[in-house]
């Protein structure tokens, strides 16, 4: 049973092919009625018939949707000078062409011709009682087929914006109209301008007429050309914004998110009624609005678990970063504004200045709520997607783009979630999940679990035992939770040096659910794993690389090496200079020769650029210990992660901001040993040259 929708399509869709065929059929019957005579001017019709396929097929893409083709130059000129019945000879080829060349639909043509025909005949009409006008004013008739031009053109948008309405519920002119004047003005209006000028100069010589057509043809052409290639800057510029979204993504360790709030914020915007242009713009700034979070420190993105109160105020400075980078890229800074406010809430409690409705920019709400949304994608809840966002109205997001958003379609942007998981099996991850929590050896070492309620201005024991703790502790995580409504984490330190990790949960009214567990035993423990791995990392690449690289805690480094001091400072590129020049000096005193002073000079300038590259901070020296020539050098950078110790040290190539750099695998092929600690306090390497016994000195100290 067809749906009341469907009907009312149906209905429509009869109406307007009745009226379309009515139209048509008397403008058929009143052609015949007008033709006195066959006579056909051969070279005429054929140069009108090339001219219109030409212009078929060399259309101009207008610049942010739909084509002109420019075919109602040739068929209205070929009406004026052959008759009504060649005006309709040229719309069959028309539509012949296009449906050879563009491979369009049988039905698709006869409506393109239905079109064509109908506008042709209103035009003809409105041509035919400009004669009865009885003047002879070249001029006065040449203005006629200025306003002829534009009612075909106008007549033409109506059929086509009247099928558009009969065959979706798409609304009837209005919107289309102001879409159309913005986007096909100006190539109507050349055309408009054209028409008369080839009439005008055919009344004078028809030679004149030859000759000005093809040159305003030329004009017309050209005009086409320029759009082009606005359309292909437009492409190139859209092209590098999604480049820079894309590299947000690999620094948030998001996938495609940037595109795809560009996406939806187009598909929302084209809802609202936004110009093309402004869709433009708001492509540009949800593509963007992440920009900010490059200028933030990497452990933010690769952390587990929810942010700290500390995180968290570093993490809500990115929008006003974000604004600082955009004002510095020129043609962008309108869209500062619209970075600045993208987490403003629809009730007042979002950031950085709490504003609240319409007082957040509306491209600032359409980049909030499509963000929402393609997280949620990313991350299906438990509820439809309708239902998510229902559940934000009024509160975060603008109940009237939520409204919209119900009507939008985004399938086709995540076809991989298009596909439901059974309800089996999402059952069966959740308990194998559970079954890995609840065996894990980590969960074993939570100590001192503790459940409470903070309820006007005081805190209760869940199971109505006494907290020791004064509330002051816990009072900014508290503060947060219920400033924002949002879960906030915090870890804090009592007086007698306990670490407790703190989750407080906004429950019902203004309280605040607060669990408390000591992280003690959590933390030595992870402290015993991950002294374990390091002992795996240091005897596996001891023997990888026949015991070239000796690793060591930085205890043992200081103990060791103690009497090494490293007198020279690094702090900017040009300390490198500084530090490699005596250096050199000393080794250009000793009798080695070229290839090893290059090796030795290859390691050291590559430990140097190591410092500036990834700390703040570093030192060096050298000594001479026999024939050991001896390098050190430290920083006060975060070390080498264990995970990436193997590739940074073993694999040519390979850089991360928390590695050595490419040139580690230089250093283990050219040094004799090296010893390395690496760690939160920073990272130290000691490289061993084993000289000849000609160039060894009295052991020195640099």
């Amino acid at each position: 049973m067809p749906t009341t929708l469907t009907k009312s399509i149906y209905f429509k869709m009869v109406m307007f092919w009745s009226v379309t065929f009515l139209f048509a059929t008397t403008g058929c019957f009143y052609t015949f009625s007008i033709t006195q005579s066959w006579e056909i001017p051969f070279l005429a019709c054929l140069f009108y018939l090339s001219l219109a396929c030409f212009f078929t097929k060399y259309w101009i893409e207008l610049p942010y949707k739909g084509y002109y083709s420019g075919s109602a130059i040739p068929i209205l000129l070929a009406t004026v000078d052959v008759g009504l019945w060649f005006g309709g000879v040229i719309c069959i080829f028309t539509s012949l062409c296009t449906f050879i060349i563009y491979r369009h639909s049988l039905r698709t043509e006869a409506l393109n011709f239905l079109q064509y025909w109908i506008s042709l005949l209103l035009v003809s009409l409105f041509l035919d009682w400009g004669k009865s006008l009885d003047t002879n004013s070249i001029w006065l008739y040449a203005s006629l087929l200025m306003i002829a031009m534009f009612l075909y053109e106008l007549t033409s948008f109506i059929l086509v914006s009247f099928y558009d309405w009969a065959s979706s519920n798409k609304s009837f002119l209005w919107t289309d109209v102001k879409d159309y004047a913005k986007e096909a003005f100006m190539p109507v209006l050349i055309s408009i301008v054209l028409i008369p000028w080839p009439y005008i100069n055919m009344h004078y010589d028809r030679t004149y007429y030859l000759v000005s057509l093809p040159i305003l043809v030329g004009l017309f052409l050209l005009f086409g050309k320029l759009v082009n290639s606005f359309n292909r800057m437009r492409m190139k510029t859209n092209s590098l914004v999604e480049s820079f979204g894309e590299m947000i993504d690999q620094k948030t360790n998001r996938t495609h998110h940037a595109i795809q709030v560009g996406k939806i914020a187009v598909l929302i915007g084209e809802k609202v009624g936004l110009s093309p242009k402004e869709l433009d713009v708001l492509f540009h700034a949800a593509t963007l609005h992440d920009i900010g979070k490059t200028a933030l420190l990497d452990h933010l993105w690769t952390r587990r678990g929810k942010f700290t109160v500390a995180e968290e105020k570093e993490y809500r400075t990115h929008v006003n970063k974000g604004a600082e980078i955009i004002k510095s890229i020129k043609g962008l800074e309108s869209m500062s504004t619209i970075i600045l406010h993208q987490h403003e809430h629809y009730d007042g409690s979002g950031f950085p200045d709490g504003l609240k409705g319409e007082e957040i920019p509306l491209y600032s709400r359409i980049i909030r709520i499509a963000s929402r949304i393609d997280r949620l994608q990313v991350t299906p809840p438990s509820r439809s997607l309708t239902e998510a966002l229902s559940s934000l109205g009024k509160k975060e997001l603008d109940p009237h783009l939520v409204e919209i958003c119900k009507t939008i379609n985004i399938s086709g942007l995540y076809p991989e979630n298009n596909t439901p998981v059974p309800p089996s099996k999402a059952y069966d991850f959740i308990t194998e999940i559970k079954n890995e929590l609840y065996s894990s050896e980590l969960t074993k070492h939570i100590d001192d679990l503790q459940i409470m309620m903070y309820s006007q201005q005081s805190l209760q024991m869940i199971d109505g035992g006494v907290f020791s703790y004064p509330i002051d502790t816990f009072k900014s995580c508290i503060d947060e939770t219920l400033k924002y409504k949002k879960t906030k984490r915090d870890i804090v330190r009592f007086d007698n040096n306990q670490l407790f990790g703190v989750t407080c949960i906004p429950w019902e009214e203004e309280n605040v659910l607060i669990i408390a567990h000591q992280l003690s035993e959590i933390l030595h423990y992870e402290q015993t794993q991950k002294q374990i791995l390091r002992n795996i990392y240091r005897d596996v690449l001891h023997a990888a690389t026949q015991g070239k690289l000796e690793i060591i805690d930085h205890e043992e480094f200081q103990t060791r090496f103690f009497d090494f001091t490293l007198p020279v400072l690094i702090r900017v590129k040009e300390d490198i200079a500084l530090a490699r020049q005596p250096f050199m000096d000393f080794l250009n005193g000793l009798s080695v020769s070229k290839e090893l002073k290059m090796k030795i000079l290859l390691c050291v300038n590559e430990a140097l650029t190591n410092v500036i590259k990834h700390a703040d901070m570093g030192r060096c020296g050298f000594r001479l210990l026999g024939e050991l020539l001896e390098y050190s050098i430290s920083d006060n950078g975060n070390g080498i992660n264990l995970e990436t110790l193997p590739k940074s040290t073993l694999l040519k190539g390979f850089s991360t901001q928390h590695s050595m750099g490419h040139g580690f695998k230089l250093m283990i092929q050219y040094c004799d040993h090296i010893v390395l600690s690496t760690g939160n306090q920073g990272t130290s390497i000691l490289m061993q040259f084993r000289l000849d016994e000609s160039g060894s000195p009295k052991s020195s100290v640099h």
